[in-house]
């Protein structure tokens, strides 16, 4: 349980989000790598941009790697963030993109209605570009 005082200092800072597809990152290359978080407490939120210039050749589900402090649950029900804005993929859902954290990366889907689906490398173009923002409890 996340306990915050009254009067307690928030810590804030910078981390620099990073993309693997199925665990790696070969040859992926970035335009932009930005985020910054406020902490409270366990309560962390965190925002980011990533902007891809070649999404490399590693292959399988795209991740987001490098949040500044790992969230503490180890099962379901994992905290979900929101993606403000997205382009560069192919291939998926008009309605946009689903996350999910769980441990140390943000895992992003596909927006479907009829079953929760990885986005993979192939979903992503070289332009690829996803901010997101959101709030998690993080691991004591």
């Amino acid at each position: 349980m996340t306990v915050l005082t009254e009067g307690a200092a928030a810590e804030t800072g910078t981390w620099v989000p990073a993309v693997e597809f199925g665990g790696t990152s070969t040859g992926i290359t970035y335009g932009t790598q930005i985020g910054r978080y406020v902490r409270m407490g366990n309560l962390v939120y965190i925002e980011g941009s990533v902007v891809l210039t070649n999404n490399g050749s590693a292959t399988g589900a795209m991740k987001i790697t490098g949040i500044p402090f790992s969230q503490h649950l180890t099962q379901p029900p994992y905290p979900a963030l929101s993606v403000g804005n997205f382009s560069g993929f192919t291939g998926l859902e008009a309605s946009g993109i689903r996350t999910l954290m769980i441990s140390d990366a943000i895992s992003l889907y596909d927006n479907t209605t009829a079953a929760i689906t990885s986005i993979l490398d192939t979903n992503t173009t070289n332009t690829a570009t996803v901010h997101f923002s959101g709030t998690y409890e993080a691991a004591q």
